[in-house]
């Protein structure tokens, strides 16, 4: 497999791992801005979990192949729970030092540079272990997977291109007329 299949595996990996579950939204109290993302954000991690399974289903996976799968899978759902876990750490802080009449910016973003390298090698160990799998399959295997990312790359490529031609109704001038036109379209 060529290195940039890889790569497009690892970010598809890491995309999952973002995606998995929705936890900390699914967490936050009914009255929270966030929480109004709450169902869709269960939805999509109910979705990943859904293609994840049948993907799963397809590979027909050998005792050594499932063991790794489960493995990865358990290794993911660990280390993004501590991402979500690391991330309340430095929103704890930063509201913490919300109230303070002087700002100790250095020792914010130290910490910041700490949890978010934290996070980074939680990333890398979780894509790691997803290309360890990855490895332990056959070529017909290897196949399937290519073929699932491919077609998760050109949801969220339709997706993109969606949200990118209709942006400008989402970011029109303050005041500005509906239907306006936008810096750069054309009169």
């Amino acid at each position: 497999m060529q290195k940039n299949q890889l790569s497009l595996l690892a970010a598809s990996v890491a995309l999952a791992a973002s995606t998995l579950l929705g936890t900390v939204r699914a967490a936050e109290p009914p009255s929270s801005p966030v929480a109004a993302h709450a169902p869709m954000a269960r939805h999509h991690g109910h979705d990943f979990m859904r293609s994840m399974q049948q993907l799963h289903d397809q590979l027909k996976l050998s005792p050594p192949q499932e063991q790794a799968w489960q493995q990865a899978l358990a290794h993911m759902k660990r280390n993004r729970q501590a991402q979500h876990e690391n991330m309340g750490r430095y929103r704890a802080l930063r509201d913490s030092m919300q109230h303070q009449r002087i700002l100790d910016l250095s020792s914010l973003r130290a910490q910041r540079d700490k949890i978010f390298a934290d996070n980074q090698r939680l990333r890398a160990d979780t894509e790691d272990q997803w290309l360890a799998f990855y490895n332990g399959l056959n070529d017909n295997q290897k196949a399937t997977v290519s073929a699932a990312i491919e077609a998760r790359m050109a949801k969220m490529n339709a997706w993109r291109e969606h949200h990118r031609t209709h942006r400008h109704w989402h970011h029109q001038e303050p005041g500005a007329p509906a239907g306006a036109s936008q810096p750069g379209a054309q009169q």
